[in-house]
């Protein structure tokens, strides 16, 4: 006959040991069988995916009879995280968009809900994949600045964190012109000094330098107006390269020297005739002209 047995608690990847006892008034030998999954082991190395409710059937004979009780196993269920798969570090420039795929898995296959913990400013997570847009002056002069954004993946019962590391490098803007003057296409007289001149302006507060080309050959280092006068007709080109030592931006003028100022016409000054009449004169009196 065997004797009572408690009903068992595991949990998943728990060993379950059973162990029968039995009582026979003769002392016969007695042997035991289990019923999977135990089985005549005794023992059961259980698993993920292995909970639920078992009967376990335990029978004891002597060779003649037998007898049989069950043992009920209970193997609770053991959540396993969700996994996010390996992101690299990414490298990207001020204001350039980085676009990472997110790749989590979650062993039990339950649902995964995944989001963002205080994302800094440009990131968002859309359809599991992960944007990042950072602003200008971010990385400071020729500076890396480390973005470091955080996943956040949780099932039904547990959460796991991921970190993505962005290393965001300074990126150069180009100086802006905002106006020149005069128009692209200016007519100038010889020998008569015209000004060309910009307002330019750099987003990064770089140190602009000014450099003006006449022709093939001439060339000056300067500010951002020149004065420049013409000895010979025809059309010349005036061309101006701002620069911040990497970037640069080029404005050309085209000038039609067309000659000598014309002098300008004085009109000729009339004499203006004024008459004065006496009526009380008699008939044959002289008239006296004015000229003025």
């Amino acid at each position: 006959m065997i004797l009572d047995m408690e009903d068992i608690k595991v949990d998943e990847t728990d060993t379950v040991v059973i162990r029968p006892r039995a009582f026979d008034p003769d002392n016969d030998r007695l042997v035991f069988t289990v019923s999977d999954p135990i089985g005549n082991d005794f023992r059961w190395k259980t698993n993920y995916q292995d909970n639920g409710d078992y009967e376990i059937d335990v029978t004891v004979s002597d060779g003649e009879l037998t007898d049989t009780k069950k043992v009920r196993v209970f193997v609770e269920n053991i959540n396993r995280i969700p996994m996010f798969e390996s992101i690299s570090p990414v490298t990207a420039g001020e204001n350039e968009e980085v676009i990472i795929p997110i790749s989590v898995l979650d062993p039990d296959k339950d649902p995964v809900e995944l989001y963002l913990e205080d994302a800094p400013e440009g990131a968002e997570l859309v359809n599991n994949t992960l944007r990042y847009k950072s602003g200008y002056d971010i990385a400071g002069k020729d500076g890396v600045k480390e973005v470091l954004i955080t996943l956040v993946a949780a099932d039904w019962k547990s959460t796991v964190k991921q970190t993505v590391l962005i290393k965001v490098k300074d990126v150069n803007r180009a100086p802006v012109m905002i106006e020149s003057n005069p128009a692209e296409k200016v007519k100038a007289y010889l020998n008569e000094p015209v000004v060309f001149s910009t307002k330019t302006m750099d987003y990064d507060d770089d140190t602009l330098s000014y450099s003006w080309r006449f022709g093939a050959f001439g060339k000056a280092e300067g500010a951002a107006a020149m004065k420049r006068t013409f000895k010979r007709t025809g059309t010349k080109t005036i061309k101006l390269i701002v620069s911040d030592g990497d970037a640069s931006i080029t404005k050309k003028w085209e000038v039609d020297v067309i000659g000598k100022r014309p002098k300008p016409i004085v009109p000729k000054t009339k004499k203006v005739l004024k008459f004065s009449v006496d009526n009380n004169l008699a008939k044959d009196a002289v008239t006296t002209v004015v000229i003025e």
